[in-house]
């Protein structure tokens, strides 16, 4: 037990703890109130036991790393009283923040009086938050911990620079845990690192549950990788959110897809939005499924072989404003190659789309480089492809042909 009398500790270093089944930030009846400092906090229970962090109305900020590190049998660590359910005002990561050991739980309990939203956050983690080991959870509860839903219910925002699990089911706990939201964006000190997360959105209550995964990585910052499997869902009495949403900002993001996993509405405004398969047994063959796909900006890159390629399956497709990026398959397809009667699925059952807008925002890579097709006709979401792929002349050498057309141009209308 850490002794604090009541008051929140400014830690000018470092802070290490290591116990069994213990709670700290505690003292007796007296809970913590304010902000607790600290450089680097490092957490380790030997031979399991539940750390419970018992807060009061405390935020915590850490300028560097927080590692938590069960050694044997461990079972979960908690940002708030698991029976008083008392939780925290705001938790901020400068760094990474790391979870090692066997039975990975990370349970945050937030103040559920407060208003968290993207401009309001209930947790910042500047790095990356990574699970060492596979099959972790990451649980949200309601800062009462009622058993019966109020109108207190809790919208938790947590905006971290890059999420690493496998198997890692993101869940409520709590009916009065209404929503679990992931910001990808870094602090603004350092550059979006990204990661990679195989895992679930789930609720051990039904009804009302929501999710939303927002990706604002920046120009120039790392590749987050997202894989929804629908394996994780329904296990441990655990179901699906009723309302999963995707907003693609800015950054690089590789998203992946059961199929029975969807998103209510995906927005795609900006950056660089990859589809991959979501078992990670290959890369190159992925979709994903929305039930309303809003193309404002941006760009999509979809994988094409031969045998097969990525695809979306929307029920309405709304805008036209995003770039669609055929990355050719240089296993398949070569410069100079004629393609005629090649055809491709980019969207499947759509209902209603602007097709002629769509397709005159086709672009086409190979090998890493941009190329043309003779000809391309997108119609009912499928591309099919004629003449020969070309190289796209460098801009010097268009210029030259640019000038030259001007001249002829020139010259005839003199004549």
């Amino acid at each position: 037990m850490w002794d604090l009398g009541g008051q929140a500790p400014t830690l000018e270093d470092n802070f290490y703890y290591k116990a069994q089944n213990n709670k700290f930030f505690t003292h007796g009846d007296q809970l913590v109130n304010g902000t607790v400092y600290a450089k680097n906090m490092t957490f380790v229970g030997n031979y399991g036991g539940q750390f419970n962090v018992d807060s009061g109305e405390a935020s915590i900020e850490v300028a560097e790393n927080i590692g938590i590190t069960m050694e044997q049998n461990g079972t979960d660590f908690r940002f708030g009283d698991s029976e008083a359910m008392r939780g925290f005002k705001r938790i901020t990561v400068g760094g990474n923040f790391e979870i090692n050991g066997p039975n990975q739980t990370l349970y945050n309990t937030f103040v559920n009086k407060y208003a968290y939203g993207k401009d309001d956050l209930s947790m910042v983690v500047g790095g990356v938050v990574s699970f060492g080991q596979a099959n972790g959870k990451w649980i949200l509860r309601n800062g009462t911990g009622s058993t019966n839903p109020s109108e207190n219910y809790m919208n938790s925002w947590i905006q971290m620079g890059g999420l690493n699990g496998e198997s890692l089911r993101l869940a409520t706990n709590d009916p009065g845990a209404l929503s679990f939201n992931v910001v990808f964006k870094s602090d603004g000190k350092t550059a979006f690192t990204g990661g990679e997360w195989t895992g679930a959105f789930a609720s051990w209550y039904s009804g009302g549950k929501t999710a939303s995964i927002t990706m604002d990585g920046g120009a120039s910052g790392g590749l987050q990788t997202v894989r929804l499997l629908d394996g994780l869902v329904g296990s441990d009495n655990y179901e699906a959110m009723t309302t999963q949403t995707l907003s693609m900002l800015s950054g690089k993001l590789a998203l992946g897809t059961e199929s029975a996993t969807k998103f209510t509405e995906a927005t795609v405004s900006g950056g660089t939005l990859f589809i991959v398969d979501s078992s990670k047994a290959n890369d190159k063959q992925g979709s994903f499924t929305a039930d309303v796909l809003n193309l404002d900006g941006g760009e999509i890159i979809f994988d094409a072989s031969k045998s097969g390629s990525d695809f979306i399956s929307a029920g309405a497709i709304n805008g036209s404003g995003t770039s669609l990026v055929i990355d050719l398959d240089p296993n398949d397809f070569q410069m100079g190659d004629n393609v005629d009667g090649v055809m491709f699925d980019i969207f499947r059952s759509v209902a209603s789309a602007d097709w002629e807008a769509l397709g005159d925002s086709i672009k086409f890579l190979l090998g890493g480089e941009w190329v043309t097709v003779g000809d391309c006709t997108l119609n009912d979401g499928t591309l099919e492809l004629s003449g020969v792929i070309s190289a796209v002349p460098e801009p010097a050498v268009m210029a030259a042909v640019l000038g030259a057309f001007a001249l002829a141009f020139a010259a005839r209308r003199k004549k």
